[in-house]
């Protein structure tokens, strides 16, 4: 017999934390050089329990595998398969990370990337880069992206069992924005740095922390209040972070001489800094 407390317990979990988490499997392009012809390509996979809020497909890590009950299906999130499909670039190689780690063999095309096991090693649950891509036939000034949108059917990561895990394809590398790079994934705090240098002209980097997985943003205000540029917004798993700034807006247009503020805020916390711009 089921537990009714257990039962209502395991909804107020829901309720309560189901809206501040993403799918098992989060994929993100990083440390993106063109230079080199190399970008990383990120994954962080966590357990957790997926369930429907409403019309609402929902996925929590903090609810645990004996509180997923109902018609909620716990997740496991071990890969034993990928391919990944990357626009703007001409693949030629791709190695290293958790992948090669595992014993994967990873085969490439021009445009993806397909990584498999014949011993059925799984990758484990963690965060970290899934494998270094080597590419050429970048056109600058142009982005880089995962095809999901175009072709989800390219884009897979599978569990032990050949199902498709419920993933998040993260956002396209353009040179236009403001360029993030993950450089830990051992925060003690939510904090951000003082930008340097300070003052600036025209680049600045800015370094944040994110102690839990949760959605932040850091948006810079010219003294008035009005926004000038989103530097990062989103959930983002927790790490230190570091991002180069170029001065300019969110229409890509260089900003004026003056000082500037910009806010870290997170679901319970918020940190206001100033910054200068010289020209």
């Amino acid at each position: 017999m089921v537990n009714k407390k257990t039962v209502l317990n395991s909804l107020i979990i829901m309720l309560i934390v189901g809206v501040a988490f993403s799918q098992p499997v989060m994929l993100e392009i990083q440390n993106v050089d063109t230079d080199a012809g190399t970008l990383d390509i990120f994954m962080s996979n966590h357990s957790g329990c997926e369930y429907w809020l409403g019309t609402d497909q929902m996925f929590s890590e903090d609810i645990t595998e004996s509180e997923c009950i109902g018609d909620s299906t716990w997740i496991d999130a071990n890969v034993n398969g990928f391919q990944i499909e990357l626009n703007g670039v001409t693949i030629d190689d791709a190695s290293g990370g958790t992948s090669e780690a595992a014993g994967y063999m990873i085969s490439t095309s021009t445009n993806t990337v397909l990584g498999f096991t014949l011993s059925g090693t799984s990758i484990p649950v963690g965060d970290g880069v899934l494998t270094q891509v080597s590419f050429s036939g970048y056109q600058e000034g142009s982005t880089i992206c995962f095809g999901y949108d175009d072709n989800p059917d390219l884009n897979v990561i599978s569990d032990p069992a050949g199902v498709a895990l419920w993933s998040e394809w993260g956002d396209c590398y353009d040179p236009q924005q403001a360029s993030i790079i993950q450089i830990s994934s051992n925060p003690t705090e939510f904090s951000i740095s003082q930008n340097f240098p300070n003052p600036f002209n025209p680049v600045t980097n800015i370094s944040f922390n994110v102690n839990k997985m949760e959605e932040i943003s850091l948006v810079v205000y010219d003294l008035s209040g009005k926004e000038v540029i989103t530097l990062a917004s989103g959930i983002f798993k927790p790490g230190s972070y570091l991002i180069n700034w170029n001065a300019v807006n969110n229409n890509g247009n260089a900003i004026v001489s003056g000082m500037y503020v910009y806010r870290y805020i997170s679901s319970d916390k918020a940190i206001t800094r100033k910054m200068l711009y010289l020209k």
